[in-house]
């Protein structure tokens, strides 16, 4: 497995020099990104996010309709040089469900690297519209960077305050109070122009006094659909005391 416990993953962060992670432990299963806890050479206890097609979910599914597309260093590598030549559509729905095999893989490799880096790109644009809200409502951001290796791709990452707190799947009973500080909390994301859009139960974590939202990944411009107050309240209607 990779990014198990003492492996390291060297960043290079904004405005900093290169920083090592030793992994802690990884929160499985990865989906859209790669999420561990780690200790840094600067930041202790810190969770890092980093954003690789290479192990993305959406690279393998259940579906008689595509194949699984696990990850090739050859095929990444092609995918960069068509990239950089302008051989890709902007829109590759077509291409990807071509009746002609011949190079579809390319072009979902280029799917999937389209997704890490739109979900990183959607991850940072929320949190700096909501500066205000970190260290409350939602986690501190403490840098963004690249990860240091021999690829043919930049990794984006970012790293982030480790809440301690319980997952609300976890939680026996949540207080009422929990779901009014939220509730406000995705009133001012509103105001700030960022639908969340993947409130769940893995993504509400509880600490003392404190409720958090974490895992923006999918975040959106209020323009989208998606009613984050909606979820909210299914999530807590079974929960709350």
């Amino acid at each position: 497995m990779a990014f198990e416990p003492g492996s390291v993953v060297r960043l290079r962060l904004v405005g900093s020099e290169e920083e090592q992670f030793t992994v802690i432990h990884p929160f499985l299963p990865f989906t859209k990104s790669v999420v561990f806890l780690a200790n840094g050479t600067r930041q202790k206890k810190v969770v890092v996010k980093l954003y690789d097609p290479r192990y993305l979910n959406d690279r393998f599914v259940l579906s008689q309709y595509r194949p699984d597309y696990p990850w090739e260093a050859a095929l990444e590598r092609k995918a960069v040089s068509m990239r950089m030549a302008g051989s890709f559509p902007d829109s590759l729905e077509q291409c990807l469900w071509a009746d002609d095999d011949g190079d579809r893989a390319v072009f979902w490799e280029e799917f999937f690297y389209r997704t890490s880096m739109a979900s990183f790109r959607d991850e940072c644009e929320a949190y700096d519209r909501l500066v205000a809200l970190q260290g409350t409502a939602i986690p501190r951001l403490l840098g963004r960077g690249i990860v240091i290796e021999d690829r043919a791709i930049e990794v984006p990452a970012i790293v982030l305050e480790h809440i301690e707190g319980t997952a609300i799947r976890d939680a026996q009973a949540v207080a009422a109070e929990a779901y009014v500080e939220l509730a406000k909390a995705i009133e001012l994301f509103r105001e700030l122009d960022v639908v969340h859009d993947d409130i769940n139960e893995g993504n509400v974590l509880l600490c003392g006094n404190r409720a958090v939202i974490i895992d923006f990944g999918r975040a959106r411009r209020l323009d989208s659909c998606g009613s984050d107050m909606r979820r909210l309240e299914t999530l807590f209607r079974s929960k709350t005391r």
